[in-house]
């Protein structure tokens, strides 16, 4: 009778642990949270600034509209009736038809003798800018020339009637009362310069005084001048037979043509 009643006791106590192993391994179902309840967890996820920049009225972009400008082109410079040449006003090259300029003297090689070109602040006319300093000797044992170029980038002057140019005498240095102007067209060459006629003219400036003065050269007195529709240098030269004071310095500013 114990014999039977230990076997039913065995037999039920292996029948509830299967039934509780079964019931462990069965796949469970998942549950799937209301719409209601997906919502509370979002909003218990998301930090409090991100709501406020979720929330926060969107402003308008507003695009700048920026005009752009042409660029300026370098134009030969006309004030009134007058074309502007070189005023110096940058202390730099090039000139105001974007033109080279500088010194020359005849023999570089000859000490005794040359010329020297700089921008000067000091001594100019008017408020800004440079004009140009040229320092000469012509004080030479040996036949003695030099001076100053421009280039004037073949512009017409057919419609001018005079060269101006301003200049003055340095006080403390002295100098010169004379010297020559030379205009010279695109035609015009160093080899032929002997027998060439029409395309060079020279004029000899005898006004230089210690204050500023306005030299005006008709066009007409550049005699040996006939092209004038393609220029191509301005130049100034000092000479040892007509030079005043055979050493000094003159001040050279606001080259131009007047009509």
């Amino acid at each position: 009778m114990f014999k039977k009643v230990f076997l039913l006791l065995v037999l039920v106590f292996l029948l509830v642990g299967l039934g509780f192993l079964l019931y462990s391994c069965a796949p469970k179902k998942e549950v799937t949270p209301k719409p209601e309840e997906k919502k509370e967890e979002v909003a218990k996820a998301v930090p409090e600034t991100a709501k406020v920049v979720a929330e926060a009225p969107k402003e308008e972009v507003k695009k700048e509209v920026v005009e752009k400008k042409p660029l300026e082109e370098k134009k030969i410079e006309l004030k009134g009736e007058k074309l502007i040449v070189a005023d110096f006003d940058t202390c730099s090259k090039p000139n105001n038809v974007g033109g080279d300029f500088g010194a020359w003297t005849r023999d570089p090689t000859d000490f005794t003798q040359g010329c020297f070109d700089s921008f000067v602040t000091t001594i100019k006319r008017g408020d800004h800018g440079c004009s140009i300093q040229l320092m000469y000797d012509v004080d030479s044992p040996n036949p003695a020339f030099n001076g100053f170029w421009m280039k004037l980038n073949g512009i017409d002057i057919s419609g001018y009637k005079a060269l101006s140019f301003w200049v003055k005498g340095d006080e403390e240095r002295g100098f010169t009362k004379v010297f020559k102007v030379e205009l010279k067209n695109k035609k015009f060459s160093w080899e032929s310069a002997l027998t060439q006629r029409g395309n060079i003219g020279r004029y000899y400036v005898t006004e230089v005084t210690k204050d500023w003065k306005e030299i005006v050269i008709p066009l007409e007195k550049f005699a040996g001048l006939e092209d004038k529709t393609s220029m191509d240098e301005f130049t100034i030269v000092f000479e040892d037979r007509i030079a005043t004071k055979k050493e000094g310095a003159i001040y050279i500013d606001d080259i131009a043509f007047l009509k």
